[in-house]
């Protein structure tokens, strides 16, 4: 039995980022490997979390963590991880999924216009810069070599185009000395091939949590337990905004209306950091804290999800669940003018056909749309689930595939 180390962003206080990770780790125990999370945790990525995340929600992401992802010893250094994978003997490191492939530039972080006219961004902590774990940095201190494997990773709306010079060269070798690397999605596929100049195009594949029911679904409440726990009916809509620069609680609380009209229960979830608004009348708030299984459970069980983010309009998709995005993703030009195509959101749901689920929520020219339209369009796709179900499908296609492709590689050795 071969010893897989899997490196990503495990243990942040993200409900996406702790079951992309879980998936990983049930895919490869379903196919006969020893499946291990090296515990690498940024110093500045668990004081982000730490100043920002309630503590009880913080330690419901760390009891997630421990009983269900298992981790080598902690590591703070590249050192550290290192002696990990010697003392554990692993036999491939798979890195990903998440936005593991960023470096924030020098020439990225100038911004144009500000009141100084032109100002430079602060340096940004070590695991956004090149080299680091994320890029294989680790890979010539160990003993032998071993495959390691970068699996649909994310820029994460990098400004790839100031990557120039010196660094372009050497994170094009480091590119190159990977078994296999695939990405997430086109924006991210588009900076491997400027770094590279052409000579890599990686594939686009997807996320984990495509395939999550698949590699960890027995773990997730039954919907009666669901309901049960949560005493809620058996046809509810979730809400769950992360910031209030999208809709106010006017929208939200005219939302509401409208759906109880259809007899339709309206839930708040919040996200990790807690509700945004107040009560809204007719709606109840799910509290905090919020198991990670709990949250996919949730979702997965819903009549649809209205809010932001990538992970739970991925869950949606994969349990063929109606849901409306709001977008706030892309590279911003000039204080104002949007690049949508480096938005992950955009780039799944363009795949899939159906742009009229989101709204752009970031930049000049974002029109709002009526609480009226957004509800219309969640239950015009509840009554055309087929739309879902054959996305759906054809993403598991391209999951297994490129899983089948990372085993090849792992058992055929570099």
């Amino acid at each position: 039995m071969k010893n897989i180390g899997i490196l990503t962003y495990h243990s942040v206080c993200n409900f996406g980022a702790n079951l992309q990770a879980l998936s990983t780790v049930g895919f490869f125990r379903r196919k006969g490997y020893n499946p291990m999370v090296i515990d690498w945790v940024p110093d500045a990525v668990d004081s982000q979390y730490r100043k920002s995340i309630l503590p009880e929600q913080y330690a419901e992401h760390e009891k997630f963590v421990s009983e269900y992802l298992p981790l080598t010893s902690r590591c703070r250094t590249e050192q550290d991880i290192v002696e990990q994978i010697k003392n554990h003997n692993i036999d491939a490191v798979v890195i990903g999924s998440d936005a593991v492939a960023q470096h924030k530039s020098f020439w990225a972080r100038i911004n144009f216009p500000t009141r100084k006219i032109v100002t430079v961004s602060p340096e940004p902590p070590a695991h956004l810069i090149y080299p680091n774990p994320f890029w294989g940095s680790f890979s010539n201190s160990l003993d032998k070599k071993i495959p390691v494997i970068l699996m649909s990773v994310s820029s994460q709306n990098e400004k790839y185009y100031g990557i120039q010079g010196q660094v372009r060269s050497e994170m094009a070798n480091s590119i190159s000395e990977f078994a296999y690397v695939s990405v997430r999605d086109n924006w991210t596929q588009a900076m491997f091939k400027h770094i590279t100049c052409g000579k890599i195009v990686p594939p686009v594949t997807p996320d984990p949590v495509f395939s999550f029911n698949q590699n960890a679904g027995e773990l997730i409440l039954s919907k009666e337990d669901i309901l049960n726990k949560y005493s809620i009916s058996e046809d509810y809509l979730l809400i769950s905004f992360i910031r209030k620069s999208s809709v106010d609680e006017k929208w939200i609380a005219e939302f509401v209306k409208l759906a109880r009209a259809k007899k339709l229960e309206c839930l708040i979830m919040p996200m990790p950091k807690g509700h945004i608004f107040r009560d809204i009348p007719g709606a109840r708030k799910i509290d905090l804290p919020l198991p990670p299984l709990d949250w996919y459970g949730l979702i997965k069980n819903s009549s649809a999800y209205i809010g932001h983010n990538m992970h739970p309009m991925v869950v949606s998709m994969h349990n063929n669940v109606p849901y409306y995005i709001f977008d706030y993703y892309g590279v911003i030009y000039l204080r104002g003018f949007v690049n949508s195509k480096s938005s992950k959101i955009y780039h799944i749901i363009n795949k899939a056909g159906m742009l009229s689920q989101r709204s752009r929520d970031a930049g000049f020219l974002c029109e709002l749309p009526r609480p009226s339209d957004v509800l219309e369009s969640v239950l015009h796709l509840k009554s055309n689930r087929h739309l879902l179900s054959e996305f759906s499908t054809s993403i598991q296609v391209e999951y297994e595939t490129m899983m089948a492709d990372i085993v090849s590689v792992i058992e055929n050795g570099i």
